[in-house]
C-alpha cells in the first residue's frame, strides 16, 4: 500500500474497505468548497439556529478568506481545501494525523494545530487574521448539539465581530 492510500485509510476515506479513488476524494473536497446541499433539511435545520449567534452556511471558499478546518485529521482534505483561501488552520486532537498532514499536506497559506475541541485555546490562533468560515466536514457526526454550538461560539469569536460562515456536510 502506497503512503498516499494509508492515509486515506488513516482517515476513513474508504468505501468497503477500499480507499476512495483520486475523483471521489476530489468531490468530496468540491462538494466542501461549493457548499453542497445534499438535502434542504440540511441547511433549514441550521441555518436559522446559528444565525442567531450571527453564524451561517456558506455556499463557497473566496481567496480571501481565512478557512478554519476542524477535525482534518491528516489534511488530505485541508490541502485542496487550502488552495481556495488566503489561509487555511486544519485543528485536530490527534497530534499523529497531525505529524502526517505536516509532513504530506503542507503549503505555505496552511497551518496545522492540535487541540481538543471541547477544550479549545485561543491562544493558538493568535498570529492569524480573523477567520471568515470554518469547515466541519467529517467529524461533526460526533458531537452532540451543545458541543456543536460550544466549539462554533468559540471559533466565531476568533472572527473578531465578522460574520462567520459554517459548512458542514453531515450536520445533525
Amino acid at each position: 500500500m502506497c503512503e498516499r492510500d494509508r492515509h486515506f485509510h488513516q482517515v476513513g476515506a474508504t468505501f468497503r474497505g477500499k480507499r476512495i479513488t483520486e475523483e471521489q476524494h476530489e468531490e468530496l473536497c468540491n462538494s466542501v468548497i461549493r457548499g453542497l446541499q445534499l438535502n434542504k433539511t440540511v441547511c433549514d435545520a441550521c441555518c436559522p439556529r446559528f444565525d442567531a449567534f450571527n453564524l451561517t452556511c456558506f455556499p463557497l471558499l473566496f481567496p480571501q478568506d481565512v478557512l478554519i478546518d476542524l477535525c482534518c485529521g491528516n489534511g488530505i482534505v485541508t490541502s485542496v481545501l487550502a488552495r481556495h483561501s488566503s489561509m487555511t488552520v486544519g485543528v485536530d486532537f490527534s497530534s499523529r494525523l497531525l505529524d502526517v498532514a505536516q509532513q504530506s499536506y503542507n503549503a505555505v497559506n496552511i497551518s496545522y494545530r492540535n487541540m481538543n475541541l471541547l477544550n479549545p485555546d485561543e491562544s493558538l490562533f493568535k498570529e492569524f487574521p480573523p477567520i471568515t468560515k470554518v469547515s466541519f466536514h467529517s467529524a461533526i457526526q460526533y458531537f452532540t448539539k451543545s458541543e456543536i454550538l460550544s466549539i462554533l461560539l468559540f471559533f466565531k469569536s476568533l472572527g473578531k465581530g465578522n460574520k462567520v460562515k459554517v459548512r458542514s456536510l453531515n450536520m445533525r
